[in-house]
């Protein structure tokens, strides 16, 4: 595959030939994917999350906050702040309607409140500032916010920045504002598709602007600021186009489109009618027109989902690959039938007990070697095997690895609520 031109808007191709990095992402459950992208006629995602309404929304108070400074045709300049105060009015005027939060958004976790968010969008907001004072200062505004495309002989793969600016003598960088948390070690996918999304961004930009010395950068701004750069390289070029082919043509060439449950489903739109999210298995077959939803598609269910009490206890995260693959082994293949309901039912009795126990055991790490020798002999479910989750820069054995965990951004810490 190679590049032909690149473009500045996005030109209508059908979905056989498109590659986003969302749709990367939203491809690690073909359900999600075939709901977002493929289903005809569209139908609306039930609710959208606080999370990605207040990215939404900062991206779009930043866009024009910079829309103003390239129509001054100024340098950035340390004064070109954001006024945070007035970040959480727009807030709040955009979002909350008679003290409530409007349609479609909606806050996922129990133990969060609406003003957990606002504090999260001034912290957002300051470590923008001050990310801003040390890095963006001098800078000449390029470009804001804005498609991009690039045509291969194969495929068309987009995207969208948030600013290009370029520093007088240095690279021209393509920024793009994330209001999350960077990618923690253990989770190579999350750093694939970012490594991925920034050298997308290197590409297009090095057959835009027709120099090599360009780059593409996120930045993280929940936790401090952390910034992941992807500079342009031929070869950088040639592993994006690799990849972004093969995704391509596999997910052209499934047979249908199962629910594959992961750590963000509770953020799913798609949950009130996906199969797995309330426990029953399915697979969605692949049709050309209308949608492959039978009229007895299962409604929302009434009860909470389940939580894997102990694994969670056991490897300190509801998002770790493990938990990830129980719990989809929960979904598929426990609660379609009677014995696995009940089995689970004793298990929701006994199992916060069992998990406080191995929370603070010293067994926590025999533990983990028994739940991982376990999951190589559940049938496959089509999840990456849980030691591939593995960071490929830590080749250390597993037990050490998680002896050596005592940072507290990798535990719960004992005595603190497992959820």
């Amino acid at each position: 595959m190679k590049v032909l031109s690149v473009a500045s808007r996005y030109s209508e191709q059908p979905e056989e030939l498109l590659i986003t990095i969302s749709r990367v992402k939203d491809a690690a459950c073909p359900y999600r994917y075939f709901k977002a992208y493929v289903e005809r006629p569209k139908a609306q995602a039930s609710f959208e999350s606080i999370e990605a309404g207040l990215g939404t929304f900062f991206h779009a108070y930043v866009e024009n906050h910079f829309k103003r400074i390239l129509a001054s045709d100024a340098l950035i300049a340390s004064n070109h702040t954001l006024d945070v105060p007035d970040v959480v009015a727009n807030f709040r005027l955009a979002f909350l309607w008679e003290g409530r939060l409007r349609a479609p958004y909606k806050v996922v976790r129990s133990t969060y409140g609406l003003d957990d968010f606002i504090r999260r969008l001034e912290v957002v907001a300051t470590n923008f500032n001050a990310f801003l004072v040390r890095r963006l200062s001098g800078h000449r505004v390029v470009g804001v916010e804005g498609e991009l495309q690039i045509r291969t002989d194969e495929f068309y793969i987009r995207g969208k920045h948030d600013l290009i600016t370029q520093y007088p003598g240095g690279d021209m960088v393509l920024w793009d504002w994330k209001t999350g948390t960077a990618p923690k070690p253990e989770y190579y996918e999350d750093f694939r598709n970012q490594k991925v999304q920034l050298g997308i961004y290197a590409v297009w930009m090095r057959h835009k602007y027709g120099t090599t010395a360009v780059r593409g950068t996120a930045v993280y701004l929940r936790d401090g600021t952390v910034e992941l750069s992807e500079r342009f390289h031929p070869s950088v070029e040639a592993e994006v186009l690799l990849y972004a082919g093969a995704w391509r043509r596999r997910v052209n060439a499934q047979a249908s489109y199962p629910p594959i449950p992961n750590n963000l489903c509770d953020w799913c739109g798609w949950n009130p009618v996906c199969p797995a999210y309330q426990g029953q298995s399915a697979s969605i077959p692949v049709r050309s027109h209308g949608s492959p939803l039978p009229a007895s598609a299962p409604q929302p269910a009434s009860s909470e989902r389940r939580t894997c009490f102990i694994a969670t206890a056991v490897f300190e995260s509801s998002d770790a690959p493990e938990v990830t693959m129980l719990r989809a082994f929960r979904d598929l293949r426990l609660s379609p039938h009677p014995v696995g309901r009940v089995i689970l039912q004793i298990y929701d009795r006994l199992g916060p007990a069992a998990a406080a126990i191995f929370k603070c055991s010293p067994m926590r790490f025999m533990a983990k070697r028994a739940i991982r020798l376990l999951l190589r002999l559940l049938p496959d479910l089509g999840l990456p095997q849980a030691n591939d989750s593995v960071g490929v820069a830590d080749s250390r054995p597993v037990l050490d690895r998680d002896a050596t965990r005592g940072n507290p951004a990798h535990t719960t810490g004992c005595g603190s609520h497992v959820e």
